[in-house]
Order: structure tokens, then sequence, then C-alpha cells
């Protein structure tokens, strides 16, 4: 299986990514109340200053995805079958600019299937 994304172009942009996470995460808060039912998630304050936000999916069959989006773009990691072989490998050719990305324990690589990024100066 190639774990990597040949061109970034084919992927929407930041701005539609963000759009369509919030809008998912609104959509499931309408229908389930109860947060823990929820598969959708939206924290426009991730970092509580106001710069950071985080998008999240979580199917409960052990599908997730966990979107990072700051000043430098968007990075993001999903689960969705086998995990990569190389994590640290993978990791490492993410640029500095999502160094908080790397190091944020909620977005654990642990069995991540996939990594990207775009930065905004991305097409």
């Amino acid at each position: 299986m190639d774990d990597s994304i040949r061109n970034i172009d084919e992927l929407p942009s930041i701005e539609r990514v963000k759009y369509v996470a919030q809008g998912l995460a609104l959509l499931d808060a309408i229908i389930m109340p109860e947060w823990e039912y929820r598969y959708f998630s939206f924290n426009c304050n991730w970092d509580g200053a106001g710069k950071e936000m985080m998008g999240s999916m979580r199917d409960g069959s052990g599908g997730e995805y966990f979107l990072h989006f700051t000043s430098a773009g968007v990075a993001g990691k999903v689960i969705f079958g086998s995990p990569l072989s190389d994590v640290p490998g993978c990791l490492n050719t993410m640029p500095e600019a999502f160094q908080q990305f790397k190091v944020e324990p909620a977005f654990s690589a642990d069995n991540a299937s996939l990594f990207f990024w775009r930065g905004v100066k991305q097409p």
C-alpha cells in the first residue's frame, strides 16, 4: 500500500477542509446532543489563545482522523487500516512549521496510517 499523497493539489484547500470539518461537527452536534456519541468534533480554540483549531472524527470502529489548523496551514493524521511502518521517518519529512502537531499528545502517531500537511503558501 502506498502511504503517500503524490499531489497535494488534488486535495481541497485548507479553508474548504476547515469549513467541511466545522459543518460535519455542527450537524453531528444537532443530531447527537450527547458529546460522547458523536463521530465528528471541532475545537476553534484548540490552543486556548484562538490561534489554533482542531477537527477530528472517530467512527467507533477504529477509523479516525485529526486535523490541526494553525497559521502555518494544516497537518493531519489518519487511521484507516494498517499502521505506517516508519512513523518517525514520515514525521521527519513534515516541515518544522508543523512541529506542534508532531509533539501534541492528542495526535499520537502510534498507529497512524497516513500523515499529511499543507502550508498556507501551497496552492
